[in-house]
């Protein structure tokens, strides 16, 4: 809802966003957003940012959020595995929501939900 109502291309806000869900939703582990490459015609602009910006972003300023809950704090760092994940490229395939099938990770069980937004220019 949020991209659709104009959200899209305010990555910094799209950061302060999910993290607002992620606080809200204690049954959430984690919760994130990946751009395809240069989605939003933003990515020249990041590339190669250094500090809390490179946090969310690839060298090439590709927008990769992905927020994780640690007992009551929050970690901001980059979504990574897109290329061969199934929750990335089950829905980006299908146009789909995709449930992912449960697995460990870092010690927790965990599954994963995934929904595509399409944005036309």
């Amino acid at each position: 809802a949020y991209q659709k109502a104009g959200g899209f291309g305010r990555r910094e806000e799209g950061v302060r966003y999910l993290r607002n869900i992620l606080e809200d939703n204690p049954q959430l582990v984690g919760i994130s957003l990946g751009y395809e490459p240069n989605a939003d015609q933003q990515d020249s602009i990041y590339a190669s940012k250094t500090g809390n910006v490179s946090k969310y972003h690839n060298s090439n300023g590709r927008y990769l959020v992905y927020w994780s809950r640690a007992s009551e704090n929050f970690e901001l760092r980059k979504l990574v595995g897109m290329s061969n994940s199934q929750y990335y490229q089950e829905p980006k395939r299908t146009g789909e929501v995709t449930i992912t099938e449960p697995y460990v990770y870092e010690g927790v069980m965990m599954t994963e939900t995934a929904a595509p937004i399409f944005w036309e220019f």
